[in-house]
Formats: structure tokens, sequence, C-alpha cells
């Protein structure tokens, strides 16, 4: 698993992206995988608070089968609607439109 998750306290949850080596880089694979570990802890669990880390050196960098610089917009476009989905789901304690994914 890409995706390290601890609870600090109660409702404290800690999702570390826990791929060190490729920067945490995400591609639409990872995306999905972040989505339904924010599910279980958020819209089926009892987190109030999700903490979004990153391993080693990088928070986070964006990977995908990208070859030019319209494909990783559009790589980058579709990455931060799935994250704006995953925000918006957790605020309204549901799960994300990509539980079935």
């Amino acid at each position: 698993m890409s995706i390290a998750v601890s609870t600090i306290e109660d409702g404290i949850v800690v999702v570390t992206l826990n791929r060190p080596e490729r920067l945490n880089a995400l591609d639409q694979d990872h995306v999905t995988e972040l989505l339904h570990v924010l599910d279980a802890h958020t819209a089926y669990g009892s987190a109030r608070v999700v903490v979004l880390a990153g391993a080693g050196r990088a928070f986070c960098a964006v990977h995908g089968p990208a070859v030019d610089r319209e494909d990783r917009t559009q790589v980058l476009a579709s990455l931060t609607d799935d994250m704006a989905e995953a925000v918006a789901a957790f605020n309204e304690r549901r799960p994300t439109r990509f539980t079935n994914r």
C-alpha cells in the first residue's frame, strides 16, 4: 500500500503518502486509493480532522502517463477535481462518488 494511516488521538487521522522514492507521486490509481482511505476514515469512520502528509523529502508530485504539456494539464485537472470531491465529501460526511471504483 502506498498510503499509511495512523490515528494521533480520537478524531484525528494522519494519512501519509508513502512513496518517498517517487516523491509521493500521484496518478489516478493512487488518487483512487487515497479516496478509499478517506472514505473509510471520514464518511464511515469518526475522523473529525484528516492531516495529509508526505513521506520523505517531498509532499507530493504529480505523475501520469502524460507526454506533453497538454496531457499533463489534463492529468492535473482530473486529479484536482478528484481531490476537490474528496474534500467536499469529508465536509458533508458522505462517501466520495468514487467509492465503487
